[in-house]
């Protein structure tokens, strides 16, 4: 649901990209590390869970609940995004003319 949302913002704004910033990235990855600090899975199952850093990557911490209550909208604050039209690329990443995008299909 939550790429459905990005993608309809992108259309909505005009935007080609959007890339998670360093800092939102390293906020979130602070966050599930406190949360799962003391769980099982941190704990009694540590060498299958945790990775080289001692850190656990594969769960989330929370209730289903909790999932859809951070993926339900996007915080465009948290991404940098590049509109289209910027940067150097005039061509689509088949070779396609950019004029072509939004050319109607004719049969």
């Amino acid at each position: 649901m939550f790429a459905i949302k990005a993608i309809s913002y992108m259309m909505e704004k005009d935007i080609a990209t959007m890339e998670i910033q360093q800092k939102a990235a390293d906020a979130f990855m602070e966050t599930a590390d406190r949360k799962l600090e003391r769980t099982i899975f941190t704990t009694k199952y540590r060498p299958k869970f945790v990775n080289s850093q001692g850190k656990c990557r594969a769960f989330w911490w929370g209730s289903c609940t909790e999932l859809w209550w951070h993926l339900k909208d996007v915080h465009p604050e948290r991404f940098d995004v590049k509109k289209r039209g910027e940067g150097k690329s005039t061509k689509l990443p088949n070779g396609a003319p950019e004029k072509l995008r939004n050319a109607p299909i004719e049969d």
